[in-house]
């Protein structure tokens, strides 16, 4: 594999990851108060802050089915520009539960039809939505890990708000392709009109004074975060300051969020979030699962396994490869890979060799790295895929396997097909950095 003993690759490996510790300092108040604001939404299940939102957006917008899915996946896609997609689902869940009551109730529906594009529009909202910011998918965490490791040209272009400047049209196109191919192969012609009964039987219809807060909270929040970045983009000189003030924030809403007392409409006192709110109803399997697949990605790497990939994947790729080419077949790769596997250890495997490959064939890896980061977001026909899509499928009753495996196929050849002309076409206008 390499001719480097292991003791100099371990050496090597500490020196970059202390490195890399200092400077993925700077991006732990946004994912702070990004995994913060997830609880504040979750909190309350269907009755929370997201549960609230999602049923009154339901009943402003109609019943009707087409129009049902368009607004679960464009809340979902949303919902995970600021928090992580897994806890989107874990928010959204138990709403989508209640529109499957619904349609099983309906006298004209057939449930088997009716349940699994519903469920669909959950899993592509998520996992969509996730390749919309820095704080969406744990895959992109990782990618900033590995282009820090790296020390890749072009990582210094890379924040909250310049994510979001690509990401949002990626996902709005991306969402609006698969809620597209949702309503056509899914729902019956006959079933265009149909009209599902949303209404609330708890009568809790106005916002109490913690959903009013922590959306003020969950506003101020986006705009902190969009205008340090947009400052530390215009001045960079002060670098260290928008820096300090972002450790300085994330404080603050670490002190509002769990000390100051909010005041009910029934006289009742309580901070936003408690301790036990942090960790009750956690996904701690998937944690468990993202830390082996972390684990065994360092091990690989000290063993020298990208450097092997990457020279046995090179004589296999044709040598004047075009950009075009040579994205799209990281993507396909990584989406496919992922439907059998983790997509925590896919990635944690693919980005090294991404890396690798792209500099002995002399391109920027910043573009394929990117790709592989969205690829593993990008699977849609296993619920093992993704952390999202297997807390949604094993949460909703009645989702077709079949046919989430038929449709899923063609998603992710549109996915693929889709980020790889995006990044290829779009991506240098925002990161102007050479192929």
């Amino acid at each position: 594999m390499t001719s480097a003993t292991p003791e100099v690759c371990m050496e090597s490996l500490i020196v970059k990851s202390t490195k890399v510790a200092l400077q993925v300092w700077k991006w732990a108040p946004l994912f702070a108060t990004g995994f913060l604001l997830s609880r504040i939404f979750a909190r309350g299940g269907r009755d929370g802050l997201a549960g609230y939102l999602l049923r009154m957006l339901l009943k402003k917008s109609g019943s009707q089915l087409p129009i049902v899915l368009l607004v679960i996946m464009s809340s979902s896609i949303f919902l995970s520009l600021f928090i992580p997609n897994v806890l989107t689902v874990l928010t959204l869940l138990a709403v989508i539960e209640k529109l499957r009551e619904a349609v099983e109730a309906h006298p004209e529906a057939e449930s088997k039809e009716l349940v699994t594009p519903i469920g669909l529009s959950l899993i592509y909202g998520a996992n969509i939505g996730g390749m919309g910011s820095m704080v969406g998918s744990p895959a992109n965490a990782l990618l900033l890990f590995w282009l820090s490791f790296y020390s890749v040209p072009g990582l210094e272009h890379i924040n909250f708000l310049s994510w979001l400047a690509w990401g949002i049209p990626l996902v709005i196109v991306f969402g609006l392709l698969a809620w597209g191919l949702l309503v056509l192969f899914f729902i019956p012609r006959r079933f265009y009109k149909l009209e599902l009964n949303l209404d609330d039987e708890s009568g809790d219809h106005e916002p109490s004074r913690l959903r009013i807060v922590g959306a003020k909270l969950a506003l101020l929040t986006g705009v902190f975060w969009i205008s340090t970045s947009l400052l530390s983009s215009l001045l960079p000189s002060l670098k260290v300051m928008w820096e300090g003030f972002s450790m300085l924030f994330c404080l603050g809403f670490i002190y509002y969020v769990f000390f100051v007392q909010i005041e009910e409409s029934n006289g009742e006192k309580r901070p936003l979030l408690r301790l036990e709110d942090c960790y009750t109803g956690l996904p701690w399997k998937g944690v468990f699962l993202a830390g082996v697949a972390g684990g065994m990605g360092a091990f690989l790497f000290w063993l020298g396994a990208p450097k092997w990939l990457a020279s046995h994947m090179q004589a296999f790729l044709p040598t004047q490869l075009t950009p075009f080419a040579f994205y799209l077949t990281f993507a396909m790769v990584t989406i496919f890979a992922t439907e059998l596997m983790s997509n925590t250890a896919v990635s944690v495997a693919m980005f090294p060799v991404a890396y690798q490959l792209s500099i002995s064939m002399g391109m920027n890896p910043l573009p394929v790295m990117i790709a592989v980061a969205l690829a593993s977001t990008c699977a849609f026909m296993s619920p093992i895929a993704t952390p999202a899509t297997g807390l949604a499928f094993g949460g909703m009753e009645g989702v077709s396997l079949k046919r989430m495996l038929v449709l899923g196929f063609f998603v992710n050849l549109l996915g693929g097909l889709w980020l790889t002309w995006f990044l290829t076409s779009i991506l240098p206008w925002i990161y102007p950095v050479s192929s």
